[in-house]
């Protein structure tokens, strides 16, 4: 990769330029015309060990891949400017714009301004504009199968939930997940501690602290720092990583699985479509990638997780990346996008914002 791109404001005011400017004239410099320019402004920090590091592993991953991606990354990117980091890597000539999960609030007025831009939006769904289009993982179908080990694993039948946002992708994944222990245990119920942030590593652990102290003995989340982790290692429950990577590391004594982001069959079909001309036929669609495509899997499991029920969730595994299993079969990929109700056996209200 040509350049994880490092944010010195101090560095920059002593030069005596603002950032801004300082970044354009880095960014236009002459070009191969052979490359694809693509710049990943992601949501959070790099260090975060879920969302923002998972994307810039992959990211990493495809410039080492595909020698033709000229490659730029900016972390926490609504913090630094949010719209004028954007318009910054346009104006420089960039043929590719990712915003790694935010976006979809400011894209659809921006991206007119630039025709000749493609601009995708992490974490959204449909076409926002013409030349924007949208990605996301099918993380229902490993949150089910998270589900099952979760209700077979529990004593106290009751399973604890440190959800973000109530947003319907967040909401779809809960109600995933409640159906994984409802297919396994019947009598287990989730029980909701919200978060309401993505990354914010105190309230994180305040989340899992409260579900402890609620009689859950498994827990899991959808935030993305590894203080969930540790939460559950120092409460000693049985702990199941949200949307990062494996988190053995942080919970070594109580750690089951994971849902393991994997970005690059993804990143590599979107920065391919752009370069061959195929991008605008393939947006209205979207990118939203799964089991099938192998962007959202479940790591591997610990032995604390009985070899029986490993062989249970493998099977089912199997079964939707065939096709012959569907986890919600009863809803379209819109509706499952606008879901603001929860599974029988979730207990919940919608938190106040």
């Amino acid at each position: 990769m040509r350049g994880l791109l490092i944010w010195i404001t101090a560095v920059a005011f002593i030069l005596g330029f603002a950032l801004g400017p300082a970044i354009v004239g880095e960014l236009q410099c002459p070009a191969d015309p052979a490359t694809l320019r693509v710049a990943m402004l992601h949501y959070g920090p790099i260090v975060d060990s879920g969302w923002t590091y998972q994307g810039h592993l992959a990211a990493e991953k495809l410039t080492e891949n595909l020698p033709w991606v000229d490659l730029e990354e900016v972390e926490d990117t609504p913090q630094r400017g949010g719209e004028q980091v954007i318009r910054q890597y346009a104006e420089a000539g960039f043929d590719l714009v990712f915003t790694h999960g935010w976006g979809s609030d400011v894209l659809p007025d921006l991206a007119p301004d630039y025709p000749d831009v493609v601009f995708m939006c992490g974490g959204a769904h449909g076409r926002l504009a013409p030349n924007v289009g949208t990605y996301y993982g099918r993380t229902h179908e490993a949150r089910y199968l998270a589900g099952m080990i979760a209700g077979r694993v529990t004593k106290s039948g009751s399973i604890g939930y440190a959800p973000s946002h109530p947003l319907p992708r967040v909401i779809a994944g809960i109600n995933a997940f409640a159906r994984g222990v409802a297919a396994t245990n019947p009598e287990a119920t989730v029980e909701i501690a919200w978060v309401g942030e993505w990354y914010d590593p105190v309230l994180e652990a305040e989340a899992i602290a409260e579900l402890i102290a609620r009689g859950c003995d498994v827990v899991t989340h959808d935030s993305d720092s590894y203080a969930s982790a540790q939460a559950a290692e120092e409460g000693g429950v049985l702990y199941i990583a949200s949307h990062a990577q494996d988190m053995a590391a942080y919970a070594p004594s109580v750690y089951l699985t994971a849902l393991d982001w994997s970005w690059l069959p993804l990143y590599t079909d979107v920065v391919t479509a752009v370069r061959d001309g195929t991008w605008d036929a393939k947006a209205d669609a979207g990118w939203w990638y799964g089991l099938p495509e192998g962007c959202v899997t479940l790591a591997p499991m610990s032995g604390l997780v009985p070899e029986a029920v490993q062989q249970e969730v493998m099977a089912r595994r199997d079964e939707i990346v065939r096709g012959t299993f569907v986890v919600f079969p009863e809803f379209s990929n819109e509706e499952l996008w606008q879901m603001t109700t929860f599974e029988p056996n979730v207990s919940s209200n919608l938190p106040e914002e």
